[in-house]
């Protein structure tokens, strides 16, 4: 199963036409048996675009036959393989995954079991999150420049009375992959975090990320301004001056940027498993700063010279490397860091396993790390 999401993935990647892809059903679910089928949806501007060629279904194996199938707004081709698998190809257009209503019929599946395969322009991540019980306020945001929107969830703190925030970037990767909501709310019903409300901007497309989390001082100023103080006006509680920045991969790299430019809008950083590499070929002058930083990347982070798609964002050294030399500059310039390396890879699993301590050193309430 993971050879084939991961060809799938390569195969999202090279053709154009496809908007995303997400394995749905028994598989998604983790419930799958032997002779179980692997469902999958798979987004096209036009769903009947790759319907006249058969090419791409042997990038999966060798086919024994193929038959149409009809799920109502999705068309499927089945594909049994010599090898036994048998797969659903379903397409359909971009409003399978609308949000604003959801279609009742897509909410089904989605409650039945959803894994991200491919989406670089977060539909079915967005999809995820507004099929959540729990799912957060939705929003769109622009900045006063006019350059930005975006989407933004928003969840209250836990209790009445002075607030602290904290900002999540890549906010699609945070309550989806992460699924950190229940995380947060641990941690401050028990876990000695004080009540703080939270804002996750939506990272928009994959190209977008790589221009906005690159020390972008634009798109940080959109975060550290607008973002600030959209979260002020919406929940009136948010008095504290100390507020907190989060970001994982690139977008950590982000969050300690606008930490560092922006000390009035943020206090500390959670950069989990940041793409500091980017500074190794990208001088930024620092400044000097007495942000907290938590730090962390994985015992397995060590490849070098790496491309990143779509934009050809090349990765020279190895992340523990662009990691180690960062929290050796924050230190010089006054920052406290907490380095944390784990055992493991780039891994969402690995980053919602840290987030509870993180938080509690960053935004530890009375008696704990902070003071």
């Amino acid at each position: 199963m993971e050879e084939t999401l991961n060809n799938l993935r390569e195969w999202g990647l090279r053709e154009r036409a496809i908007l995303g892809i997400a394995l749905v059903g028994s598989h998604a679910r983790g419930m799958a048996r032997p002779e179980s089928d692997v469902d999958l949806v798979i987004l096209l501007d036009d769903p009947l675009a790759l319907a006249g060629d058969a090419e791409w279904m042997t990038r999966f194996g060798s086919v024994r036959r193929v038959s149409d199938e009809d799920w109502g707004p999705v068309k499927a081709k089945r594909v049994h393989y010599a090898d036994g698998k048998e797969v659903e190809f379903g397409f359909a257009s971009p409003a399978w995954a609308a949000t604003e209503p959801c279609d009742a019929g897509t909410l089904g599946v989605v409650k039945s079991g959803i894994r991200v395969v491919y989406d670089p322009k977060g539909l079915f991540r967005n999809l995820a999150i507004a099929a959540r019980p729990d799912r957060p306020e939705r929003h769109v945001l622009r900045s006063t420049c006019g350059r930005y929107e975006r989407r933004i969830w928003f969840v209250p703190g836990i209790e009445d009375g002075r607030h602290e925030l904290a900002v999540f970037l890549d906010g699609e990767f945070y309550l989806h992959d992460m699924d950190c909501l229940p995380v947060i709310r641990e941690c401050m019903t028990a876990g000695g975090v004080l009540s703080m409300s939270c804002v996750f901007v939506s990272f928009q497309d994959s190209a977008s990320r790589h221009k906005d989390y690159t020390c972008n001082a634009d798109y940080s100023r959109f975060i550290a301004e607008d973002v600030v103080a959209w979260a002020r006006k919406h929940d009136e509680r948010i008095t504290s001056p100390d507020h907190l920045i989060c970001g994982v991969s690139l977008s950590g790299l982000a969050a300690a940027y606008t930490v560092m430019q922006h000390p009035h809008a943020f206090s500390s950083a959670l950069c989990q498993s940041g793409s500091f590499w980017w500074l190794a070929d990208n001088a930024i002058l620092f400044p000097s700063t007495s942000a907290r930083f938590w730090l962390s990347v994985g015992t397995q982070e060590i490849e070098t010279r790496v491309p990143h798609p779509p934009t050809g964002l090349f990765q020279r050294v190895s992340q523990i490397e662009g990691v180690e030399a960062a929290a050796r500059s924050f230190e010089s310039r006054g920052g406290t860091v907490h380095y944390n390396l784990y055992s493991g890879g780039h891994a969402f699993s690995s980053w919602r396993e840290e987030l509870a301590p993180a938080l509690r050193w960053l935004v530890g309430s009375a008696g704990s790390s902070r003071c």
